[in-house]
């Protein structure tokens, strides 16, 4: 998103973007699961520790 030069995103785009990166952890966190994960802001994905994308497993 950083990289996006319209300042006039969607307020949804936003909220799914957030959504991305943060549902996961707070799974995690609500499962009392440990977080192993690195999240890639190039691809904006989470990867596991081996680099491996996690096409959303978490």
């Amino acid at each position: 998103m950083k990289n996006i030069k319209d300042v006039t995103l969607e307020f949804e785009v936003v909220i799914v973007e957030i959504q991305t990166f943060i549902e996961p952890v707070f799974d995690a966190i609500v499962d009392e699961g440990e977080w192993d994960k690195e999240w890639n802001s190039n691809s904006g994905t989470w990867l596991d520790l081996k680099g491996g994308i996690l096409n959303g497993d978490h």
